[in-house]
């Protein structure tokens, strides 16, 4: 246990610049700059952009020929940026060109000649601890928190296997995520791997932990069972009911006669993204006059999935692309057949449907005898670096100082002397 004892004292130096330690940038090169922003909107170019902040022709026709090396400026898409730089005599000097926060192109003028180039990305990963206290349902809480829909399905995967987290769930659940946040130019572009997660219903507290090996990587509880899914049974960012689930006889809502429903209806608002439930390949994408807008994937092992009533489809999401579990395929909608929003699931494995709600899958990743003790002695770090994260961001409110030397004694395997 002594070795948990520095990676305690380390993780707290860490964790100081990894929360808290951005460095400033000092843009040395327009300290005696002026900049003036402008929004790409409908029907605007970059060289209306240009006349409207006042660039001589010759100087904007010079701009745009260095964009064109590289560019194609009719790809220009509403809501990028424009950053104008001129001098105190208004000369132009720089253009800054922020298609998103990963893709910046930059065009200098010294008054001689020209310079164009992309500018480099600075990339930095933190630690970040968020917990919260269910109000209505996960998504909502995490959206109110500041965070992101790629977060939420990250995390509900996790305990896909043995809790539906993406329902309207009881209130009062309580949920707690050590996340990396990748970090390009200082604003957030996305998020890395869940190191931990947590949900605590009144009933059972469920945990997950990253763990990689050489030969696997996924999620696993405390005793190092696998947690890892391989169909998700409810491939959505949220819903909030069940409207109709599967069975063999179904009054049909439009057509008024009973027939089989082979499929779990999930009731959701219109634009809810839905995800791929598994790996695979995208079998048809078409228009059906009951169904809708209709996808279909194929998955390993004789599995397909089935996905109706679509509002529209990703723009990736073309027959032949091979798709990760996770990636958004389409949006709920209400087309074809349908009397309300809701995403149509079907399963079928050996073209027999099944009952998503229903399925088991064996573990694919099973730990021997060594990996297991590998994996606890990685499981106490992790516990290690929540207690610590913890701290920072909540002591002294988090627990007393007699609490917090107790759980940090306990934490390095010694008694405290309070």
């Amino acid at each position: 246990m002594k070795k948990f004892y520095y990676y305690f004292i380390l993780i707290p130096i860490i964790l100081v610049f990894t929360i808290y330690g951005l460095i400033a940038q000092n843009d040395d090169h327009r300290k005696d700059l002026i900049g003036v922003k402008y929004s790409i909107k409908k029907n605007t170019t970059i060289i209306s952009i240009l006349k409207k902040a006042g660039i001589k022709q010759n100087i904007r026709d010079s701009i745009i020929l260095q964009f064109e090396k590289t560019l194609n400026l009719k790809q220009c898409m509403a809501n990028e940026e424009i950053y104008v730089f001129t001098n105190s005599d208004m000369n132009f000097r720089q253009l800054e060109y922020r298609k998103n926060i990963v893709d910046i192109y930059i065009v200098e003028y010294d008054g001689n000649s020209f310079n164009m180039f992309k500018k480099p990305n600075e990339k930095k990963i933190h630690t970040a601890y968020i917990s919260g206290r269910i109000k209505t349902n996960l998504y909502e809480t995490l959206i109110s928190l500041g965070e992101g829909p790629e977060l939420v399905k990250n995390f509900s995967y996790i305990f896909a296997k043995e809790i539906d987290c993406n329902s309207n769930r009881s209130k009062n659940d309580e949920f707690e995520i050590l996340v990396e946040k990748i970090f390009i130019n200082d604003k957030l572009y996305t998020y890395g791997k869940i190191l931990y997660a947590s949900y605590e219903t009144d009933k059972r507290l469920y945990e997950g932990f990253y763990y990689k090996d050489d030969d696997f990587s996924g999620y696993f509880d405390m005793d190092g069972n696998s947690l890892n899914e391989k169909i998700i049974k409810a491939p959505m960012a949220f819903y909030s009911r069940i409207s109709s689930g599967f069975t063999q006889k179904r009054l049909h809502p439009v057509l008024k006669i009973y027939l089989p429903h082979k499929a779990i209806d999930y009731a959701a608002p219109r634009g809810t993204p839905v995800y791929a439930a598994a790996d695979g390949i995208i079998k048809h994408k078409f228009l059906d006059r009951y169904g809708g807008r209709v996808l279909f994937i194929e998955h390993d092992d004789g599995y397909e999935t089935e996905y109706m009533h679509l509002q529209s489809y990703s723009k990736n999401s073309q027959p032949g692309k091979f798709v990760k579990q996770g990636d958004i395929i389409g949006y709920v909608g209400n087309s074809g057949s349908s009397t309300g929003y809701h995403l149509h699931f079907a399963v079928k494995h050996n073209n027999v449907y099944i009952n998503p709600r229903r399925m088991h899958f064996e573990s694919e990743i099973v730990l021997n005898e060594d990996q297991i003790n590998t994996y606890c002695n990685y499981r106490e770090i992790i516990y290690s670096l929540l207690f610590a994260t913890k701290s920072f961001i909540e002591f002294p409110t988090y627990c007393s100082k007699k609490r917090y030397l107790f759980e940090y004694a306990n934490i390095i395997g010694k008694s405290p002397n309070l």
